[in-house]
């Protein structure tokens, strides 16, 4: 019996050693807020038609989002590294990148369904107001007559 909680102990121990990050490796929080940031920017690129052929503009994109969050290219390609080789780890982070980014996009299209609703309003509004009221030209012209 003591053998096999000494066994368990073990390996419960290796395991939470091999799942440690190394010194200089960015926490999974960094790298959540990393990833959603990159893929926001990678999205505005595609759009916009800068992914082929445009590799400064998509490099200067990329540093200054890093450089935004206190992270240097070295820093993000070590730990992207280090997370790839630890697919448990980095199985951890993505699902919450993609949910972070699901919510956005929903909140986006909130936001433009409700700009396009207050501007119909708006232009019911002024049409209602046009044909409610004279337009202002109208005495003179009965005066003309």
């Amino acid at each position: 019996m003591r053998r096999i909680w000494t066994i368990a102990v073990l390996t419960c121990i290796i395991c939470s050693l091999a799942s440690c990050r190394p010194k200089g490796v960015l926490s999974s929080g960094q790298m959540e807020d990393l990833f959603v940031d990159l893929h926001r920017a990678e999205g505005i690129i595609y759009v916009n038609g800068y992914m082929n052929g445009h590799d400064s503009i998509v490099r200067l994109t990329y540093d200054s989002i890093l450089a935004a969050h206190g992270v240097t290219r070295a820093q993000f390609d070590s730990s992207l590294v280090w997370y790839t080789d630890n697919p448990m780890m980095f199985n951890k982070i993505y699902p919450h990148v993609m949910e972070r980014l699901e919510t956005m996009q929903k909140e986006e299209r909130r936001n433009n369904e409700e700009a396009i609703q207050r501007e119909k309003e708006e232009m019911m509004q002024k049409q209602g107001q046009q044909s409610a009221s004279p337009p202002p030209d109208s005495e003179r012209l009965l005066k003309m007559k």
